[in-house]
């Protein structure tokens, strides 16, 4: 096939842009939000103009024209530009027919049983029974006996608040038919066969009956610790090492506020850090048994997804305030073959990007309204991308950032 001269006019087809994908601006570098699969795409500049070209124009020939007047490109190359742009959106669903339903939000961490009977809720005395409080919620545990109560301790105890006489939650952690089950009052029960399970199942419970509960814009997978009168969030996916990181950064001094969610409030956009228990998994307790020799005497729990697990202990009441306006945000990468490991400054198009790909809208799915809140919040930001292949290299790395 001969290629295009350049008084040759194209006459293919451009596809019509959808109505449920927004284009929003940091500088030269364009966001593509599609608001029906709560999804966002960076876009290039060369791509970001020539969405605009064919928000503007209806046939090829006018895009391009307007794309080499605009750049000075050949036609050859404005027409390849339009080529690659298109097909890198036809290939992120951009142009798909949309579905007639919005994602879920925050997924189901555990499967309730919400058909089970009521469970036989033993006499809470409020005057005498601890209750913990998470975020917002505020919860009363009851157990069968001692022993389920010595094994989730550990994992709630830095939760424990003044008694209440109306919890806004009730759990029921009892034995049952040869294993255990975990009630939630009013919503449904979750079993489990051993008792190494049960804490991480108590643990995960609180933790999405708080979010849901809490008055937050989302909730993103992130770690956190304080620095001055804010914080550093250390985003990533579950399995990005971020529990191993914070809880480095604590043994180096840093305070640790969480390792594994944060939310974003509705008003202010400053994080509240989900204040669970820091849970180690197996192939970081040889990296943290020196800074906390405690690590390898407490016990090890089987979480839902069948990964083994021990939690540092917490002192109680571990945050010394409720709010925290983020200072910077770090994406963590873990390369064996990094050396001394680097930290790179990241564009605040891209970071938002990869940040909303661990972000869960909570009450209202994210919408081009708030995503101009979101980019005036990250654009006073500093972002950052850091690979390690240690964690004193990561260590090393973060105080570069005080």
């Amino acid at each position: 096939m001969s290629q295009m001269t350049e008084n040759e006019t194209d006459k293919r087809t451009l596809p019509k842009l959808p109505d449920h994908v927004s284009l929003h601006f940091m500088g030269s570098q364009g966001l593509l939000l599609d608001a029906h699969r709560q999804l966002l795409f960076s876009a290039t500049p060369a791509a970001t103009l020539v969405w605009c070209c064919l928000a503007e124009f209806d046939s090829r020939a006018e895009v391009l024209s307007e794309l080499r007047q605009r750049t000075g490109l050949s036609a050859r190359r404005a027409a390849n530009c339009i080529d690659e742009a298109v097909q890198s959106w036809r290939t992120a669903g951009l142009f798909d027919t949309p579905g007639s339903a919005l994602p879920s939000a925050l997924p189901e961490p555990v499967e309730f049983d919400r058909d089970a009977p009521a469970p036989a809720v033993p006499t809470i005395v409020p005057s005498s029974e601890a209750a913990y409080r998470l975020l917002d919620t505020t919860f009363a545990i009851a157990f069968s006996d001692p022993t389920l109560r010595e094994a989730v301790d550990p994992v709630i105890r830095h939760l424990q608040t003044a008694p209440v006489a109306r919890p806004d939650a009730v759990l029921v952690v009892a034995r049952d038919d040869g294993g255990f089950v975990v009630s939630q009052v009013d919503v449904g029960q979750v079993r489990c066969g051993h008792i190494d399970e049960v804490a991480p199942l108590v643990h995960t419970i609180l933790a999405h009956a708080a979010v849901h509960r809490a008055d937050a814009l989302c909730a993103i997978h992130a770690g956190a610790v304080s620095v001055g009168e804010g914080c550093v969030l250390l985003a990533g996916e579950a399995g990005a090492g971020k529990s191993t990181l914070v809880s480095g950064l604590a043994a180096a001094g840093w305070r640790a506020l969480c390792d594994d969610t944060v939310l974003l409030s509705n008003d202010t956009l400053e994080v509240r850090p989900l204040c669970g228990a820091l849970g180690v998994k197996a192939g970081s307790w040889p990296i943290l048994s020196d800074a906390f020799p405690e690590l390898l005497q407490s016990p090890v729990n089987l979480r839902s997804d069948g990964r083994a697990v021990r939690y540092l202990s917490r002192n109680p009441h571990p945050l010394d305030r409720d709010r925290y306006p983020v200072h910077r945000i770090v994406f963590p990468r873990y390369d064996a073959g990094a050396g001394r490991g680097s930290l790179e400054e990241l564009a605040p198009a891209t970071a938002l990007t990869r940040l909303m790909k661990c972000a869960y809208f909570l009450e209202h799915p994210l919408s081009p309204e708030l995503m101009e809140r979101l980019i005036q919040w990250i654009a006073g930001i500093d972002c950052f991308e850091m690979r390690y292949a240690s964690l004193a290299d990561s260590v090393r790395l973060f105080r570069k950032l005080d």
